[in-house]
């Protein structure tokens, strides 16, 4: 008499970490395997039934290990597990006059230290003088009183970026 033993479920995971906080964790399962029961288990209390479930707006707390048991209709089971790394994001601020300022003057704001990236827009009554993709930038205001500009800056640290806006008043008369 030979006596065969069930086989065990087939099972490959995966997520799509180092995902940024606020962003959204995939945790992925494949297998040939039909019929299976999906048992999810991570930080933070996480458990889920669903074969590729997502969490949503991510902090810290939500990184960690993260494990399926899969059990097959002959009652065989299967664990795997798959790390999840989440990466803190950036601090964003901006440095530099709150205004009002007056028209046609030069004025320079500076971002936080030790980005790996930076970018820096405006839009309204002022452009950008020279480079925008550094720590600092300089800004006329446009020629209009009673107007504002406003200058966004984005910095990228690792994978994970953060933005700040900054509205300035263009007058004429200023604040020193």
């Amino acid at each position: 008499i030979v006596i065969e033993a069930p086989d065990s479920p087939d099972l490959v995971i995966s997520s799509n970490s180092p995902v940024c906080e606020e962003q959204t964790i995939e945790l992925t399962s494949t297998s040939e395997t039909t019929e299976l029961t999906f048992n999810w288990t991570g930080p933070d209390g996480f458990t889920s039934d669903e074969p590729n479930p997502e969490i949503t707006n991510v902090s810290a707390a939500n990184a960690g290990n993260y494990t399926l048991t899969v059990t097959a209709p002959n009652h065989c089971t299967i664990t795997r597990s798959t790390e999840v790394v989440v990466n803190e994001n950036p601090t964003v601020s901006i440095s530099g006059p709150d205004g009002p300022v007056c028209p046609s003057t030069e004025r320079t704001f500076v971002g936080p230290a030790d980005m790996d990236a930076y970018l820096w827009t405006i839009s309204g009554n002022g452009t950008i003088d020279g480079a925008n993709d550094q720590q600092n930038v300089t800004v006329v205001a446009g020629n209009n009183c009673e107007e504002t500009y406003t200058i966004t800056l984005t910095v990228t640290k690792g994978s994970c970026q953060a933005t700040e806006n900054k509205t300035v008043n263009v007058n004429a008369i200023e604040d020193v």
